[in-house]
C-alpha cells in the first residue's frame, strides 16, 4: 500500500470516528440489525465474497534458488575458495 493511500484511509477512519452511529449507518446503508437475505445476496453480487486474498506461492524451483541467495553462503564459499587455492602456512 502506498503512503498516500494509507494516509487517505487514515483520514477516512479519523473522520468517521467523530460521526454519530446513526450518521455512519445512514452513509453506509447499514443498520444495527442483521442483513436480510436479499440484502446479503445483493451485497455479495456487488462486493464479492468476504475473504482474504492470498498471494500465489512462487514455483518450488524458484524457492530453492532464492534459498541459496544468502550472504552467509557467499561468505562460506569465499572462505572455502581461499583455503583451497592459497597456502597460508609459512
Amino acid at each position: 500500500m502506498t503512503r498516500r493511500l494509507a494516509k487517505e484511509k487514515e483520514f477516512i477512519v479519523a473522520r468517521r470516528a467523530n460521526q454519530s452511529l446513526e450518521h455512519i449507518l445512514t452513509d453506509l446503508n447499514g443498520s444495527t440489525l442483521a442483513l436480510t437475505d436479499d440484502d446479503a445476496i445483493e451485497r455479495l453480487g456487488q462486493y464479492g465474497i468476504n475473504g482474504v486474498a492470498h498471494e500465489k506461492k512462487p514455483h518450488a524451483l524458484m524457492q530453492l534458488i532464492t534459498a541459496f541467495h544468502n550472504p552467509f553462503i557467499y561468505q562460506g564459499e569465499s572462505v572455502n575458495f581461499l583455503l583451497k587455492n592459497f597456502r597460508f602456512d609459512e
